[in-house]
């Protein structure tokens, strides 16, 4: 069965992580599948580990299973592991599951306590169950390792291939790392629920909001226009007798103030106008 989002955010939700970054271990570790098409767990049998683990006696008679270091060639993949657990099983049970990857997360064998288990055997027993049993175990498995939980919760891929993987390989794996979840956050899971954020957001701009000041300015704009409609009103018959009988004192007094008070509606208009410019610009903050 394919480990779902849903899954995974119920995992994160425990481990207060980004659930793309639970789908990303999954993806690396074990394609993000529990089981072999036969309804197997997968695994991994690691070679240097059976050998340390069992005091290195194996390794000439049986350098296929047991060796002293790492040695990516020996991997079968896929069921054919089953068969080099099994050929290690049959020199020493224990250390030979304790020296397996297991399941959706493939953890290891000699880690069975810190899943929760007194023995081996009743981890591989559990990884064998419901895919659930993989999801327990590995939340267990974080919460008893900090450093890797930490680096987890801050998506620091080499920190976290060193203390989950190993210092074997910490280049490559923390590269598979990074590659997993930015595909896996790339993906869209609109029908699953949205993703958690996994980066700010791209800035948009957003229409600027009216101020108070903005606000009084339009009415006063508003106000300032039916004032000077009024203002035309009186100044016709004053331009009208000017061209008839000349200007008189009283009219060319009255002509000056409507002229002043033009000019004053002018100068407001125009600050208002300056002040909406600047605000749209984001020079003055909204109140």
């Amino acid at each position: 069965m394919t480990f779902t989002y849903a899954k995974a955010s119920d995992i994160a939700g425990k481990l207060d992580v980004d659930p793309v970054a639970v789908l990303a271990v999954a993806e690396v570790e074990s394609g993000g599948g529990h089981n072999l098409p036969d309804g197997r767990p997968k695994i991994l049998f690691e070679a240097h580990w059976f050998g340390k683990l069992t005091g290195y006696r194996w390794n000439d008679t049986h350098s296929n299973i047991s060796t002293r270091d790492w040695d990516r060639s020996l991997y079968v993949g896929g069921a054919g592991e089953y068969g080099r657990l099994e050929a290690a099983m049959a020199l020493d049970r224990e250390a030979a599951l304790k020296s397996a990857s297991w399941g959706l997360f493939q953890i290891m064998g000699f880690n069975h306590k810190a899943c929760g288990f007194d023995t081996v055997e009743a981890f591989v027993d559990f990884i064998k169950g419901p895919d659930d049993a993989d999801m327990e175990a590995f939340i267990n498995f974080v919460k008893a390792n900090p450093p890797i939980l930490k680096a987890l919760r801050e998506k620091d891929w080499k920190a976290f291939a060193l203390h989950y993987n190993g210092p074997g390989a910490v280049a490559s794996y923390s590269a598979k790392m990074a590659d997993a979840y930015a595909r896996q956050a790339g993906i869209d899971r609109q029908a699953e629920g949205p993703p958690l954020p996994v980066a700010d957001p791209t800035l948009q701009a957003k229409p600027a909001a009216l101020s108070k000041t903005v606000i009084a300015g339009g009415v006063s704009v508003a106000a300032g226009a039916a004032s000077i409609a009024d203002q035309i009103d009186q100044i016709t018959p004053i331009i009208e007798s000017i061209t008839t009988v000349g200007l008189s004192l009283q009219g060319a007094m009255k002509l000056g103030v409507i002229a002043l008070s033009v000019v004053a509606f002018g100068a407001v208009v125009y600050m208002v106008i300056r002040y909406i410019r600047k605000r749209n610009s984001g020079d003055v903050v909204s109140t």
